[in-house]
C-alpha cells in the first residue's frame, strides 16, 4: 500500500508542477509611464507615473490609482493623476492579450502631462510582472483611440518573467495625450518536456496495474 501511495504522491507533484494556460490574472507587476520634456519648467523637466506592487484583477476590468511621484515637485498639481484599467482576452489557446488603459477621467478634457510640448524629448512606459511570464507575441498602442506610429519596437528584458519597455525619442506623439492603450499579446505557458508527460503517463499506467492487482487480491 505504501507503494501506492508514494506513486500517486509523485504522480500529483508532477502533475500539479505542470505549467498552467498563461493568465496575468492575479499577479502582481509594476506601471511607469514617464514623459522627459527639458522644457518643463521643473529641475529634472520630468512628468513620472508610477504603479507598483499592482495585481492584475479578473476581468472585466480591475481598476487602480496610479501613484504620483516627481522629482520637480511642481507637478503635484490638478490634473495631474492618472487611473490604470487593465483587462485580459484569452484567445482559447493558451495565451491572450493584456490591456492597459491609461486615462486622465478624474480631469476630463486634460491633458495627461501637462505642461507638455511638442518639443518632447523621450518618454517610456515600462511593464514589469514579478511573478507571471509567458511570451511576448506582440505590443500595438492607441493614443485617444487612433493606433500609434511614433514608439520604438517595444523592448522585452529577459524572457521570464514579463518585463517590457515602449519608448518614444524626440516625439509629439504624446503632448496633449488625454489616454494611451497599451495591448500586449501573450503566448501560451511553456509546453511540458515530452520526458516529462512520459513519466506521468507511466506512473499512471502503474497505479492502474497496481490498482487491479490489490483489488484482485
Amino acid at each position: 500500500m505504501r507503494s501506492l501511495l508514494t506513486l500517486a504522491t509523485l504522480a500529483l507533484a508532477l502533475a500539479t508542477a505542470l505549467p498552467a494556460a498563461a493568465s496575468p490574472v492575479g499577479s502582481f507587476f509594476d506601471l511607469y509611464f514617464d514623459v522627459y520634456d527639458a522644457d518643463l519648467p521643473t529641475p529634472h523637466g520630468d512628468n513620472l507615473h508610477s504603479g507598483t506592487n499592482l495585481q492584475f484583477s479578473p476581468p472585466p476590468l480591475g481598476t487602480d490609482d496610479l501613484l504620483y511621484d516627481s522629482t520637480g515637485g511642481t507637478e503635484g498639481v490638478d490634473g495631474f493623476s492618472l487611473v490604470l484599467d487593465e483587462s485580459f482576452t484569452p484567445n482559447g489557446a493558451g495565451g491572450g492579450v493584456m490591456s492597459f488603459l491609461i486615462d486622465n477621467r478624474n480631469y476630463p478634457g486634460q491633458p495627461m502631462f501637462p505642461g507638455v510640448g511638442p518639443s518632447v524629448d523621450e518618454a517610456y512606459l515600462d511593464i514589469a510582472f514579478a511573478d507571471f511570464s509567458a511570451p511576448v507575441l506582440g505590443v500595438t498602442y492607441a493614443i485617444d483611440g487612433v493606433g500609434g506610429i511614433d514608439a520604438l519596437p517595444a523592448t522585452v528584458y529577459g524572457e521570464a518573467p514579463i518585463d517590457l519597455e515602449l519608448p518614444w525619442l524626440v516625439s509629439a506623439e504624446l503632448a496633449g495625450a488625454q489616454s494611451i492603450q497599451v495591448d500586449v499579446t501573450i503566448g501560451a505557458a511553456a509546453v511540458p518536456e515530452p520526458t516529462s508527460l512520459a513519466l506521468v503517463g507511466s506512473l499512471g499506467v502503474a497505479l492502474l496495474g497496481l490498482r487491479r492487482r490489490y483489488a484482485a487480491a
